[in-house]
């Protein structure tokens, strides 16, 4: 398993290196473009490579809601300087920082090493002296910010919104935007990489630039990839252009990484926010995100796994983390799991999230806490999570690797849960799609893996306490399915919550709207008197 933590500000993600190998650490700046949000998990594979590789790494973020990229920059450059700060807390006291950006993130990372604080326009305001990055690799960069001839149209409407304002020529703010102008003797190394396929155009304009920089005796490489498109190394590390790229990435960075051995660092224990992926390489779907109580809290006994929903093919654990954040706040030890978005069938999901718990009972473990975890899931989450604990692993008929000490969860919270996948007489036409998708093979042709994923169809020997969410405006999976299974277990002695809300299906999201307070208040009832 691979361990990263969520540094405050939440803009950074840091990766430990088990074997530091030089006194050199890389920067990552999330791809993308200037508006895209929540985009730092695709350098999740990259950065645990490097640190794999033995270098610390730290994937950061910008605001893409801010005004415009100059704010963007004075961002970064602050996340930049954290992390120079963390590493010096942890034993590295003058490391050389290695930068690589993507996209947006390659323009802004090119800024960032290439000009000087405040030169840009940006607010120069820094907590601490400006040492600037060491190399620069950068993937897709737009080295000029004003038109030139190969822009893709839409790219330079991103761009000039970027800028805050509309291109006229000659426009300073443009000027002061574009990479190239911002190149002299204090230029750090740089590696511009592109891909042959990249329709966005930075290529017309890095190669000459790269060009002319090496004929003037500059340290400066350009290479292009074939088969690939703008900003590839966001795709798995698996493929053929990306694993060229990084190959070169790592020559790279060992070439500027220094001859200082490395110190003998002392990285800290994950705490706050951190997460786990199962693989390695990284599969960024297959992992959980852990949030701890803050320090001084009274935990409850009982932990929370929740999982997203989004019709098995959307959906992100990401999307949890403020609600996850709240109950920590609660004292509520919480984590958030994925599960692949492109798996086969539902049985592959359920493997991945069997694997996920299981990681999250062994962390409970590590931390002298006993694996007493209740799930969460809402909808397609609510599907996965309630077959989790319905069974033992395997016992659906999904093939996972094994999984000793499996503790079953000792508690169920499911909103919006299909009781059943055997299909209703007035069901969806597109939820029925959606359904058949999942299962992996035509109902007509093979009902029984149908009845192996409904829930009021397992025999489910001892079900947990249980907890129901309801939407009055349920517009998905029929509320008297769920009601007819909340009796039956009644019956059976099984301790039965069954709660309506007054919302949507999905309604838990976010903590905005009344029902959304209560149900989070609800769950933290729930889970005070789980046994």
């Amino acid at each position: 398993m691979i361990r990263f933590q969520m540094a405050e500000p939440s803009a950074l993600h840091l990766f430990h290196p088990p074997h530091p190998r030089w006194n050199a650490a890389v920067f990552l700046v999330r791809g993308g473009d200037w508006r895209t949000p929540n985009a730092m998990r695709a350098l999740h594979p990259l950065a645990a490579a490097c640190a794999e590789h033995g270098f610390p790494a730290a994937v950061a973020d910008y605001p893409a809601d801010a005004k415009d990229a100059l704010e963007q920059l004075a961002a970064l450059r602050q996340n930049y300087q954290s992390f120079q700060r963390t590493l010096r807390d942890i034993g590295m006291p003058n490391p050389r920082i290695l930068l690589f950006g993507m996209g947006a993130g390659a323009h802004l990372g090119a800024l960032l090493a290439c000009a000087a604080p405040g030169e840009c326009g940006e607010s120069p305001a820094l907590p601490d002296p400006w040492i600037p990055p060491a190399a620069a690799a950068l993937l897709s960069c737009p080295v000029q910010f004003t038109p030139w001839q190969e822009l893709f149209p839409r790219h330079w409407t991103l761009m000039q919104d970027a800028a805050g304002e509309k291109f006229t020529p000659g426009a300073a703010l443009f000027e002061r935007l574009s990479v190239k102008n911002h190149l002299d003797r204090a230029t750090p190394p740089l590696f511009f990489a592109e891909g042959d396929e990249d329709h966005l155009g930075t290529a017309a304009v890095s190669r000459p630039l790269a060009e002319a920089l090496r004929a003037a005796g500059r340290p400066v490489q350009w290479k292009n990839y074939p088969l690939a498109g703008p900003s590839f190394l966001s795709s798995p590390l698996d493929w053929k252009p990306a694993r060229m790229l990084l190959a070169d990435l790592f020559r790279f960075f060992e070439q500027h990484a220094g001859t200082e051995p490395a110190p003998p660092a002392a990285f800290p224990e994950p705490n706050g926010t951190y997460g786990i992926y199962l693989d390695s390489p990284v599969q960024t779907r297959r992992g959980l995100d852990l949030h701890l109580p803050p320090p001084g809290a009274t935990v409850l006994p009982c932990a929370l796994f929740l999982v997203h929903g989004g019709g098995w093919r959307a959906g992100d654990r990401a999307k949890l983390g403020a609600l996850a954040d709240a109950f920590a706040r609660r004292g509520v030890l919480a984590a958030t799991a994925g599960y692949r978005l492109n798996a086969h069938d539902a049985f592959e999901q359920l493997a991945d999230l069997r694997e996920a718990y299981h990681a999250f009972a062994a962390e409970l473990g590590r931390q002298g806490r006993p694996p007493r975890i209740a799930v969460y899931g809402e909808s397609a989450g609510a599907h996965l999570v309630s077959l989790l604990a319905a069974t033992p692993p395997g016992g659906c008929g999904e093939t996972c690797p094994p999984l000793p000490g499996w503790t079953p969860p000792a508690a169920m919270i499911l909103q919006s849960v299909p009781a059943q996948f055997i299909p209703w007489p007035d069901i969806q036409p597109n939820i029925w799609i959606s359904m058949e998708d999942i299962a992996g093979a035509p109902y007509a042709r093979d009902a029984e893996r149908y009845a192996r994923l409904s829930l009021n169809r397992i025999p489910f020997p001892t079900p947990p306490p249980t907890f129901f969410a309801e939407a009055r405006y349920e517009a998905v999976f029929p509320p008297q399915q769920i009601r007819d299974l909340a009796e039956q277990w009644r019956r059976r002695g099984v301790p039965v919550t069954l709660k309506r809300y007054d919302a949507e299906h999905g309604f838990f999201h976010a903590l905005d709207r009344p029902p959304q307070r209560e149900f989070l208040d609800d769950i933290v009832a729930f889970l005070t008197k789980v046994p």
